[in-house]
C-alpha cells in the first residue's frame, strides 16, 4: 500500500513537469479529455504554482482528470471530498 501512495505522489511529480504552460494544460483537458493535464492544472491550483491557490478550481479541474479516467485525480478528489 505505501508503494502505491509513492507512485501516485512520484507520479504527480513528473506530470507537473511535463505539462509545460498552464493554458496548454487547460486546453488539452479541455479539447482532449487529456486526464493527466487536468491533474496537472488542479495540482498547481491546489499548490498555487504559478496562479493564486484555489482549492474550489483544484476541486473542479481534479474533477475533470478523474472523469478522464486519470486515478491520480480520482485520489486527489476524494482528499477534497472526505
Amino acid at each position: 500500500m505505501c508503494w502505491l501512495l509513492l507512485s501516485l505522489i512520484l507520479g504527480s511529480v513528473s506530470a507537473q513537469d511535463d505539462c509545460g504552460d498552464l493554458e496548454a494544460c487547460q486546453r488539452a483537458c479541455e479539447r482532449r479529455s487529456d486526464g493527466e493535464a487536468c491533474l496537472v492544472v488542479g495540482q498547481r491550483y491546489d499548490h498555487g504554482e504559478g496562479v493564486d491557490k484555489d482549492k474550489t478550481q483544484a476541486a473542479r479541474w481534479f474533477e475533470a482528470a478523474c472523469e478522464a479516467e486519470e486515478p491520480r485525480g480520482c485520489f486527489s478528489l476524494a482528499g477534497y471530498l472526505a
